[in-house]
């Protein structure tokens, strides 16, 4: 049932320690907010319990994120990158590893790439800040890592977009999701109240000690200092995904990261200039949370752009005449070919 408890003794939840059930503890669970669950359970009430109803719904997740990821490359750049990227995703070992597990990831995802087409969309259109608020504010209460997507947002408002600050339907949306986040906040409230910390992990964030949590799983991977954890980033990378995807998609990161210096930052192309804030946003957050496989694959969607954008726009110089750059161009994309296959 809707029931907060996890099987180990290394890492009890409030329901244990509790002798009867209050109102505010079925707002959220012990240590993530309450909608990927929630969802869950109403599958279940849906379907029956059954591994196949269990897995069958982040595998629908992870297909949709495909084509999510194909409308926001084409909104950002063209037609024959958004296909390519959906391409890349679609394939993406990480991509695929999280859309077979029953963890939250494969919504996360999905709510994250749905959160970030409605803030595309927002700039042509403002009435969609009101859906934006709605969906980034499930986003979030489906995992807290949707907050990797709050720096990228800001700043990119804040150096192109300034105007929208004096726009009522930005802080509508901000209100929306604080209405939407409201009964995490309440469970938080209630918890501090009765055992003087917040959840499993709000606590850690704030570096509460919590007796019942001393082993907290998935937090091996923190790095004692920035470099260390850069370098945690990279290995994780390494041992996620192949050599080929991994050097690919570095490739692309530097090449994209040059124009936007070379740019000046400020005189970049909005496109390119949204997708490196995506990525470097994304790349920040893993310094501080570690770099788990579950967290690198939410990294993956702006990967797949990133190199689909590379493969079809770097102009490299060629000579040698019309055959020999022909000979070229139908080898690379034989390679590309290859790398998909």
């Amino acid at each position: 049932g809707y029931f907060d408890w996890l099987s180990t003794p290394y890492q009890t939840t409030p329901l244990e320690w509790l002798n009867t059930r209050p109102w505010w503890t079925y707002l959220s669970f012990h240590d993530h907010p309450a909608f990927g669950f929630l969802l869950q359970y109403l599958q279940f009430k849906l379907t029956g319990v059954s591994v196949l109803a269990m897995r069958f719904w982040p595998a629908l997740y992870g297909l949709i994120s495909v084509y999510i990821l194909y409308l926001i490359a084409k909104k950002l750049f063209a037609s024959k990158i958004a296909l390519l990227s959906a391409a890349f995703l679609a394939v993406s070992s990480l991509h695929i590893w999280v859309a077979r597990l029953a963890l939250q990831e494969s919504l996360v995802i999905l709510m994250i790439l749905l959160s970030v087409y409605l803030f595309l969309k927002s700039q042509e259109n403002k009435k969609y800040f009101y859906l934006f608020g709605l969906v980034f504010g499930l986003a979030l209460m489906a995992k807290l890592t949707s907050l990797v997507l709050l720096p990228a947002f800001f700043i990119y408002l804040l150096l192109r977009h300034r105007h929208i600050f004096r726009e009522k339907e930005i802080y509508f949306s901000v209100l929306i999701i604080l209405i939407i986040c409201s009964p995490y906040i309440i469970y938080n409230i209630y918890l501090y109240k009765n055992f003087s910390h917040f959840d499993f992990q709000l606590s850690y964030l704030l570096k509460q000690n919590v007796e019942a949590w001393q082993i907290r799983p998935g937090r091996e991977e923190i790095a004692p200092n920035k470099i260390q954890a850069l370098k945690f980033i990279f290995s994780g990378l390494r041992n996620s995904v192949s050599f080929l995807w991994l050097a690919f998609s570095s490739l692309s990161f530097v090449y994209l990261t040059y124009l936007i210096f070379k740019s000046r930052i400020k005189q970049a192309p909005t496109n390119i200039f949204f997708l490196f804030l995506i990525i470097l946003s994304h790349i920040f957050f893993y310094i501080f949370i570690g770099s788990a496989a579950r967290f690198l694959a939410i990294l993956m969607p702006w990967l797949a752009i990133s190199m689909a954008w590379f493969f079809l726009t770097c102009k490299i110089p060629l000579s040698g005449g019309y055959q020999a750059r022909s000979k070229i161009k139908y080898g690379a994309y034989f390679l590309l070919f290859a790398f998909i296959f």
